[in-house]
């Protein structure tokens, strides 16, 4: 059988950034497993102890991975609300207008 060669699709803007938040967002989840390699740490002899910290690194690592994303996340979402000179979105942060500033009327 041959198969067809695939058609690029075209990705619009909103697509693109929706994906890339949610892949970010999902990134978030990597903090999970720290619950369980910062157990040694609770320990009542950790910090006069001998014992090995890679566990420890390793949360760290992840923890600065979490820290990231998050900013990421928060960037990419504020991208997605911001207003685009083409026209308005869909996503847009209802703002009352401003009043206008009175300037002193002349006598």
């Amino acid at each position: 059988m041959k198969s067809r060669p695939k058609e690029l699709v075209k990705v619009d803007s909103t697509r693109r950034i929706s994906l890339t938040a949610g892949v970010l967002y999902l990134i978030t989840f990597i903090s999970i497993p720290t619950l369980f390699l910062y157990n040694s740490v609770r320990g009542a002899n950790y910090i006069l102890g001998g014992g090995p910290d890679t566990k420890v690194f390793v949360g760290g690592t992840l923890e600065l991975i979490v820290a990231l994303a998050g900013i990421g996340t928060a960037v990419v979402n504020t991208e997605a609300q911001s207003p685009s000179p083409s026209g308005p979105e869909p996503f847009h942060s209802p703002r009352a207008p401003r009043p206008k500033a009175r300037t002193a009327s002349p006598q």
